[in-house]
């Protein structure tokens, strides 16, 4: 076989396995950069792709977006040089093109129509996008970002995603300034991430969990109080005292109880994506006036100041490490929820130098 053949770990129909596959990577573009794959974060996206929740996939797929590692080629337009430690997030391509795209030009960049996301999507001139469980991969550098040098490459992977998925609406709508009091629903991948942003922000940080365990780990990242959502007497005594809530879980939720439990304009942020709709009252929103949006992902300027916010308040995953070799097991431990927070992939053949 051709020598620039690309190795990586695909899978081949709905809900199988990841084998081992290789394919001739897309052709390195003026704007292109080559990135040799240090660690790749697992992300609970993955493996709604895996399985179809979102629609069908386009197989052989290659998941996974939370992408760390070095330059090894770059195209003569590109920003980067060999040797760069960077990582990419969830999207790779954005037409930037001030004079007609919107998006683009108002920096909402993950809102273009052209957009093409790491994996599952297409490039414009036809080409498949395949993510980071693989020892290489090419992309539009446009969406290549600097990891700054305090951030170590393991914890620092899930950032790409999860974490600017977090901070973008934490900072977009003030918290720790317009809005104080901050609630976290979920202590998982994007929860625990969103409980170091909000209080590093400073704001007063409340989790939202349905059960008592994850308390400890919950004080320990920052936050400020615990309420147990099943407990009627917890979510009675915490009404109205949350200016926002950022929900982090992609399960169905009584969403009444959270109401409760808002102040008078507070707003209600929805960045998981359940395959499910989401019901929402009416007179919940009415009588106070409460704000119910969603977020995606983070635009380029907003993956930039996640990852220079989390360098300079030591804001970094909690992770479980494996190979990447044993992808398939660190699928398994996230669709049992088992992650304590979030699994990386580490790429055994990387060359450190």
């Amino acid at each position: 076989m051709s020598q620039d053949l690309f190795k990586a770990y695909a899978v081949m129909e709905p809900k199988g396995p990841c084998v081992e596959w290789q394919y001739e990577p897309k052709t390195l573009l003026d704007n292109d950069v080559e990135i040799e794959i240090s660690h790749c974060g697992i992300c609970h996206s993955d493996i709604h792709t895996l399985d179809c929740d979102w629609g069908q996939a386009m197989f052989p797929l290659i998941v996974g977006h939370e992408i760390v590692g070095v330059v090894r080629k770059a195209g003569q337009s590109s920003k980067f040089k060999v040797g760069e430690r960077v990582g990419v997030g969830a999207q790779v391509y954005s037409c930037q093109d001030f004079a007609s795209c919107k998006s683009c030009r108002y920096d909402n960049d993950q809102h273009c129509p052209k957009i093409t996301f790491t994996y599952n999507s297409k490039y414009p001139d036809g080409s498949m996008a395949y993510g980071g469980y693989q020892h290489r991969v090419r992309c539009d550098s446009s969406h290549v970002f600097r990891i700054p040098a305090t951030l170590p490459s393991d914890a620092a992977a899930p950032l790409m995603c999860a974490g600017a998925t977090v901070f973008s609406p934490l900072s977009r709508w003030g918290a720790g300034t317009l809005r104080k009091r901050v609630g976290v629903i979920g202590l998982g991948g994007l929860g625990h991430f969103a409980v170091q942003f909000a209080a590093a922000m400073g704001a007063e940080v409340t989790v939202l969990s349905t059960s008592q365990n994850k308390e400890n780990d919950a004080k320990l990242l920052g936050a400020k109080k615990f309420v147990v959502t099943t407990d009627e007497q917890q979510v009675a005594a915490a009404a109205n005292s949350l200016d926002l809530i950022i929900n982090t879980v992609s399960s169905e939720l009584n969403l009444h109880t959270y109401f409760t439990m808002m102040d008078l304009d507070a707003v209600f942020v929805q960045v998981g994506a359940p395959a499910a709709p989401l019901p929402v009252s009416a007179f919940d929103v009415l009588f106070k006036r409460i704000i119910f949006t969603g977020s995606l992902i983070g635009s380029i300027k907003e993956l930039e100041a996640t990852l220079e916010f989390a360098a300079k308040h030591n804001v970094v995953a909690w992770i479980n490490k494996l190979p990447m070799s044993q992808v398939n097991e660190g699928l398994k431990m996230v669709r049992e929820n088992k992650p304590r927070f979030r699994v990386v992939l580490e790429n055994e053949t990387f060359e450190k130098n």
